[in-house]
């Protein structure tokens, strides 16, 4: 890794300094910038695709799906439990079915919530998963009856990584 630093009156006089160190990076969700999901209800039988009782019948459920590029689209799932409470399903493996290690925490509250999961990437990358984050803009403590929830998708990801930089651990995006 070469890393070049150099304040800005000294890049017109082409000065800089190198310093070269082992980047340790990893992809993060670009969280500064959304991308809207068209979310629709669930038809009656989606509720056979989860795990035996990990939905109500009563539940209601609204599906869409993620993109990730060119890696492609995967299916996810809002279950809004009339026992209170919201969790998001996750296809990873595009089985068509989603279990309990495919749920994602959601965290925030009425004013909305998020859930970051990861989905593979093949092998050809150099990073072997993509971080995803969904935001949950209108919950159903904060919805009313028959409006459909406002869900968002983190637009992209960027590398972050730590070099040392004269002995100093030095964040690098």
């Amino acid at each position: 890794l070469l890393v070049s630093l150099a304040p800005v009156s000294q890049i017109a006089a082409q000065q800089s300094t190198e310093y070269r160190g082992k980047l340790d990076p990893g992809l993060r969700p670009a969280t500064w910038t959304y991308q809207p999901m068209r979310v629709t209800a669930a038809t009656p039988d989606t509720k056979a695709a989860f795990d035996k009782g990990a939905v109500a019948d009563s539940d209601r459920i609204f599906v869409s799906s993620v993109s990730a590029g060119n890696v492609g689209a995967f299916p996810v799932a809002l279950v809004e439990s009339t026992r209170g409470g919201e969790a998001l399903y996750v296809d990873i493996d595009r089985s068509g079915t989603w279990t309990e290690s495919e749920k994602v925490r959601l965290q925030g509250g009425p004013e909305g919530m998020d859930g970051t999961f990861a989905v593979p990437l093949p092998p050809s990358f150099a990073f072997k998963s993509l971080p995803i984050t969904v935001v949950l803009m209108t919950p159903q403590a904060s919805r009313p009856p028959g409006v459909l929830p406002a869900m968002y998708q983190s637009a992209g990801a960027y590398i972050e990584g730590h070099v040392d930089i004269n002995g100093r651990s030095t964040l690098v995006m």
